[in-house]
């Protein structure tokens, strides 16, 4: 995933009945479309010690561990959590064991763009918008709290995903479970999404080292 982004509320119908959660995340909705790239920042919810809050917080998980000059190397790195290693990983799984309160989030979307093996997709559910499951953590920068989380992914080589990191998104109902329930359970939600999508190309590449090595690779053996 390089990119995600939130839409804007849809016109509020006042005879309609609104989910708890619908209104919570409608609260989180801009005035006009959010596109959030690595490094920028997002507004999430995170569990507290004694309730559920908004706050902004940058799109890059930065342990506590790493030191300052390393903070945008391991930020890059930790952006994207792999469900697969990240409850047991020696890097980040003292996070993801925190209790007091869990440093697991949700991270509201309503689409997101991904590199498959040749092209960049977009990627609209049928039903937005959704939340993505993530981790964060609270780091001190020049003597301020900065808020930093990553999203978990599962890569996905099925239509329409095409070798992409998705995210792993979080059902309506299981939402407030994600934010409280102990790790062990919690595993048990970083599962495949089974939601349906809309992809479409929004930029086709034919240059494979461009897609192995980023934008701007010139190859000097040639």
């Amino acid at each position: 995933m390089d990119t995600f982004w939130l839409d804007p509320p849809p016109a509020n119908d006042p005879t309609a009945s609104t989910r708890l959660w619908d209104a919570v995340i409608a609260h989180l909705q801009p005035a006009s479309r959010r596109v959030v790239r690595p490094f920028r920042r997002a507004r999430i919810l995170v569990r507290t010690r004694t309730d559920v809050d908004i706050v902004p917080a940058v799109w890059g998980l930065v342990p506590s561990w790493a030191t300052a000059p390393e903070r945008r190397e391991v930020a890059s790195r930790y952006r994207l959590l792999d469900a697969e290693l990240v409850p047991g990983s020696s890097v980040t799984g003292d996070l993801w064991a925190a209790i007091e309160p869990p440093r697991r989030c949700l991270i509201p979307a309503t689409g997101w763009t991904a590199t498959g093996s040749c092209d960049v997709l977009a990627f609209v559910p049928e039903t937005t918008p959704v939340t993505f499951a993530g981790l964060c953590n609270s780091v001190q920068v020049d003597g301020k709290a900065i808020t930093t989380f990553g999203v978990f992914y599962r890569s996905m080589s099925v239509h329409p995903y095409d070798g992409t990191d998705v995210p792993v998104v979080v059902r309506v109902e299981d939402r407030a479970r994600w934010l409280r329930c102990s790790p062990a359970e919690a595993r048990g939600l970083l599962r495949p999404p089974q939601l349906r999508v809309v992809a479409r190309t929004v930029r086709r590449n034919t240059n494979i080292a461009e897609v192995l090595y980023g934008p701007g690779y010139v190859d000097t053996e040639g």
